[in-house]
């Protein structure tokens, strides 16, 4: 049974992937609208989680200055930009991690050694959590962390390698987490993957020794410190 779910689900999100890319983009708004979140939550329910609803500041209990709203990063997000090439000495974050979607994700599709989301609204947090215990079996890494914190107090673990981001803050607040990676670069020689949808602080990772492995519609990834042996 599992495997039937598992296979209906990398259907329906190479469906989605399609539909994006050669259908949905072009639709007028309000029909793009209606139509994205029609998609997202049928997924949702073969997937067996809640992610689909995006979350606005009056429900977050935050501003921009702190963060951006709740949306949900793309079901083809990973597989577009990690393929084959997780181990299982891998660490994967989420920054602004949400209801769960890409932790669960990474959790289910490759073989890291711990995934992480680290999360600000405990309300999301929760929602990720019950996404996490309906969907534990499923699961190929079962070392789960979610955390409520402020990205600004979190202490960034230095066994990180795969780092997700969909635009979740910006400025100051990108600013520190992007020193505590490099920080945690010093300390730990590794090479580190940002996976970045919507990069809107490009410059600023380029400028501090990020750079550009690849780039596809609306999302970017790159990497900084060691290179990889061939």
């Amino acid at each position: 049974m599992i495997g039937l779910q598992n296979w209906l689900s990398q259907w329906f999100i190479k469906c989605e992937n399609w539909f994006v890319k050669y259908i949905l983009r072009f639709l007028p708004a309000g029909i793009y609208d209606k139509t994205r979140f029609l998609k997202q939550y049928l997924i949702d329910r073969i997937q067996r989680i809640d992610s689909a609803k995006d979350v606005g500041y009056d429900e977050l209990g935050f501003d921009a200055r702190t963060g951006s709203p709740y949306n949900p990063g793309s079901w083809w997000d990973l597989k577009a930009t990690l393929g084959d090439s997780v181990s299982t000495e891998d660490v994967f974050i989420d920054f602004g991690s949400g209801k769960g979607r890409m932790v669960c994700m990474a959790a289910r599709e490759y073989p890291f050694k711990r995934v992480i989301g680290v999360e600000i609204c405990e309300g999301l947090t929760a929602i990720a959590r019950r996404n996490i215990q309906k969907n534990l079996h499923r699961m190929r890494c079962k070392n789960i962390e979610l955390i409520t914190a402020n990205v600004v107090n979190y202490e960034v673990p230095d066994e990180i390698t795969v780092v997700y981001m969909f635009n979740p803050f910006f400025g100051d607040v990108f600013a520190n987490v992007i020193r505590k990676l490099l920080d945690s670069l010093s300390r730990r020689p590794r090479q580190l993957r940002l996976i970045y949808r919507i990069p809107t602080m490009h410059e600023f990772l380029v400028q501090n020794g990020f750079q550009v492995e690849t780039q596809l519609p609306d999302i970017t990834v790159y990497v900084a410190g060691l290179k990889q042996s061939s």
